[in-house]
């Protein structure tokens, strides 16, 4: 069995964990480490290291840990380098994520299992980092050697802090599934998102945070709500079971939500789930998370503004984009069912939906 998660950093030198003692965790590892204090990316949010915190991660039951994101150079590529060679010199887990090995083997159950990182196009994308267009080209290149083959995608960086993917993300996703993966399990957005069949093959759009204490994620309370996908092989795939369960973090400790909160929680995910397949128009997206992006990306120009005058070049060019406009006015007029959902997911639920005191 592999347990799928998202968004990790290692903040926490040993966390309370609610998996059993035979867990195959599969995260997104999602910071840089540096040994110079003066490499930091010209970023508003940049998580950076030092490097001894890859110790920490002998604590945590990893099979793979993908490095395809936004953060990991955050460092310039002195860190980079640093954080390729400590992940490499740890034992335990695969490394992925990267366009020299575009996939890694792992063996479950006897079973050949290739997982494929990727990384969306954006400003921070190193050329070391697999490519997002490149993944469907990997998966029917390794299809005919192995048993199963996952897609571990960093996406919808437009969609940080909201409940929806994008329509993009949605075609990419079924093209995946058509070229021969047998479920597809993204990150990035920081919290949850729905998830659906296709063609009979598990596709969930983000698993939101698995542990990440940041700054910026403590200002939004859905991060603290987060999946975990339990994947146990069948005889064939066919008979593969995907058990999403729902999990939540607070201060280094994580649990699974206990039989009330699921029972809330059910209805609720129904619900996101449902209008990720049936009303995903373009439109209705921009409604959906126009209302948290563009006040949140706000918030990070103006941070970055006044540690750089440089920034306001950047930030005119930015708020002149096309899908900057779009989402604007989707921030003026907000999907009234996507807003209910959001509230009803944070008051309704058991869990305290609270920021948290910092590691």
């Amino acid at each position: 069995m592999l347990t799928f998660l998202g968004d990790f950093k290692p903040d926490y030198a040993v966390a309370e964990l609610p998996f059993g003692a035979d867990a195959k965790l599969v995260a997104n590892f999602e910071c840089a480490v540096s040994d110079q204090q003066d490499e930091r990316a010209a970023k508003a949010w940049p998580i950076v290291f030092e490097p001894d915190v890859l110790q920490r991660l002998s604590a945590y039951p990893f099979a793979y840990l993908s490095i395809a994101n936004n953060h990991v150079g955050d460092a310039g590529e002195h860190g980079f380098n640093l954080l390729v060679d400590g992940l490499r010199s740890q034992p335990g887990f695969m490394l992925g994520g990267l366009s020299d090995e575009p996939c890694q083997i792992l063996e479950v159950d006897g079973l050949k299992v290739a997982l494929i990182a990727s990384l969306e196009p954006c400003r921070a994308r190193r050329p070391e980092i697999l490519r997002q267009e490149d993944v469907e080209a990997v998966i029917r290149k390794v299809r005919p050697d192995v048993d199963r083959v996952f897609v571990l995608p960093h996406w919808g960086k437009e969609g940080e802090y909201a409940l929806f993917p994008a329509p993009s993300q949605r075609s990419l996703a079924k093209a995946w599934i058509a070229a021969g993966a047998d479920g597809v399990f993204g990150h990035h957005s920081h919290t949850m998102h729905g998830s659906e069949l296709i063609d009979g093959k598990p596709v969930v759009y983000s698993l939101g945070n698995f542990l990440f204490d940041h700054e910026e994620s403590r200002q939004h309370p859905l991060t603290r709500i987060a999946l975990s996908v339990n994947w146990t092989p069948g005889a064939t795939a066919a008979e593969d079971t995907f058990e999403i369960k729902p999990i939540t973090a607070a201060n280094g400790k994580i649990r699974y939500l206990n039989e009330q909160e699921v029972a809330v929680w059910n209805g609720l995910y129904e619900r996101l789930s449902s209008m990720t397949v049936s009303g995903l128009t373009y439109s209705a997206w921009l409604r959906r998370v126009g209302p948290v992006y563009i006040p949140k990306s706000d918030k990070s120009w103006q941070k970055r503004r006044s540690a750089n005058p440089k920034a306001w070049l950047l930030c005119l060019i930015w708020n002149c984009l096309p899908v900057t406009v779009l989402l604007r006015l989707g921030h003026w007029f907000p999907d009234k069912d996507a807003e209910a959902l959001r509230a009803a997911i944070e008051n309704d639920l058991a869990v305290p939906l609270k920021p948290v005191e910092s590691a």
